[in-house]
């Protein structure tokens, strides 16, 4: 396990007031599946020796299919763990690259979501268990956006911490799946903590949240097509683990 990875952990958990003597991680056996109807294209490559993946969306890539499904707009490949075990406190992690674009005016076309964690197959529970991580449009101005969708109330989170086209950044995102008020859930890239929450996360049942990682972009219907990006994210070190 890395180091920082396993010392992040410990903080987001000492500050939920839980024991670091319990702290100890079991990483989970995952199965990725391509999500449904999403275009686009990805594949397994290795990057210094560690697995990972190529995710490649294009501007052509099944824009107009998807917009029409979909009133805001959207474009995705994305990889998602089909073995439903979000409960108790989960850790996310990842290392992710978006290589630098040939773009002057320092902005992309449509945001983009890289990584979510989201239920499936959930219903009526009066809320929906979501938090996602996104690059904004004016990603050289702007931090990571970080959406957490505990309650009936959206939080939207806009962070100083900033991307960098061209070298590896690592996430790792912390949570404790609870109806009851001592969930939390925390969010850091590269060792800094850029977002939390404390309060009910979700429901501590199966099936649960999965992770979700790839490239999403929405806002393409209010989108010039002859601007839009290809995007290319590199993704490696994914990892699921229960932590308590």
């Amino acid at each position: 396990m890395k180091k920082r990875v396993f010392l992040f952990g410990l903080t987001a958990l000492v500050s939920a007031g839980i024991s670091p003597l319990r702290a100890t991680a079991t990483v989970l056996r995952t199965r990725f599946k391509k999500v449904e109807s999403a275009v686009g294209s990805y594949k397994k490559a290795r990057f210094d020796g560690e697995s990972g993946y190529v995710f490649t969306l294009k501007n052509s890539d099944g824009r107009e299919r998807e917009i029409a499904a979909e009133a805001s707009g959207r474009q995705r490949i994305e990889l998602q763990d089909a073995s439903m075990k979000g409960q108790g406190t989960m850790r996310y992690s990842l290392d992710f690259l978006m290589p630098a674009l040939n773009d002057p005016d320092g902005r992309l076309e449509a945001k983009f979501i890289f990584f979510q964690v989201k239920p499936d197959r959930i219903r009526n529970i009066g809320f929906i268990p979501y938090v996602s991580i996104m690059v904004p449009q004016r990603y050289r101005s702007e931090g990571f956006h970080v959406d957490f969708d505990f309650s009936k109330k959206n939080i939207h989170v806009v962070t100083k911490k900033r991307i960098s086209p061209g070298r590896w950044h690592n996430l790792d995102v912390t949570v404790n799946w609870t109806t009851g008020s001592s969930g939390f859930c925390t969010v850091a890239v590269d060792d800094q903590v850029i977002a939390s929450h404390r309060g009910a996360t979700g429901p501590d049942v199966s099936p649960s949240a999965r992770p979700t990682f790839g490239v999403y972009r929405s806002h393409m219907d209010k989108t010039d097509p002859a601007k839009v990006e290809d995007i290319t994210l590199y993704v490696k070190n994914v990892r699921v683990e229960r932590v308590a």
